[in-house]
């Protein structure tokens, strides 16, 4: 295993590196906590999607983490949170974190809205009710970077970021406008995700959801 230590620091600073997904650990977040550092975790691979928000997709698109924005997210996401206490959410865990780039890369929806002045680009999963990964395009430096990551029970296609309207576009993962009379599994399933240079290859749904902590465990016990 490469040692955290060098890749923390290869994976920070101006000249980051890409770290690799084998030690985003708890304690390497913990540490991005502590630190405030900004880390490359991954690529965004969807170049259809990635050209439509106007980035570059002839060089790699960066997914970066913050410490404040991991904080941030499991405040009001996590276990201890109001929103998980008292309204029953499910809690998001660091170890969602550590994975928030594979329902990204392999959403079910993307969702494209303007908040102060600045493009996010939302990306969800329907499983277990439904995950939403929320980040924001800064298409100068090429990257998005996370900003919150949330569960809820229910339709991924009732969410109100989810369903098209003046200010909010919603996309398949290969790019076609979405509207709620479009079946989405059919959608899913009719036609693969195609990239802008056709080298992308598509992840099975089962794939994407043994990554996930807690969908792997709940697929064991089947």
């Amino acid at each position: 295993m490469q040692d955290i230590d060098i890749c923390y620091n290869e994976a920070r600073g101006s000249k980051m590196q890409k770290i690799s997904k084998t030690i985003i650990t708890d304690e390497l977040l913990q540490r991005t906590i502590l630190t405030n550092e900004k880390i490359y975790v991954d690529d965004f691979t969807n170049l259809t999607i990635a050209k439509l928000i106007g980035l570059d997709i002839t060089k790699p698109i960066k997914q970066t983490l913050r410490g404040d924005k991991i904080a941030h997210t499991i405040k009001r996401h996590g276990k201890d949170s109001n929103l998980v206490i008292h309204n029953k959410k499910t809690p998001t865990t660091l170890q969602d974190i550590a994975h928030y780039t594979d329902i990204v890369n392999n959403a079910h929806l993307y969702s494209v809205k303007k908040v102060n002045d600045t493009n996010h680009l939302l990306s969800g999963i329907q499983v277990n009710g439904y995950y939403v990964v929320v980040e924001s395009v800064r298409k100068s430096m090429n990257e998005l970077k996370f900003k919150s990551f949330y569960k809820e029970k229910g339709k991924l296609t009732e969410n109100k970021d989810f369903i098209p309207n003046d200010e909010v576009r919603v996309l398949t993962p290969n790019g076609r406008s979405y509207a709620p009379r479009i079946n989405l599994s059919v959608e899913l399933d009719s036609s693969s995700r195609a990239s802008v240079d056709n080298t992308t290859t598509k992840t099975t749904k089962s794939q994407v959801y043994d990554t996930l902590p807690n969908v792997r465990h709940k697929r064991k016990h089947r």
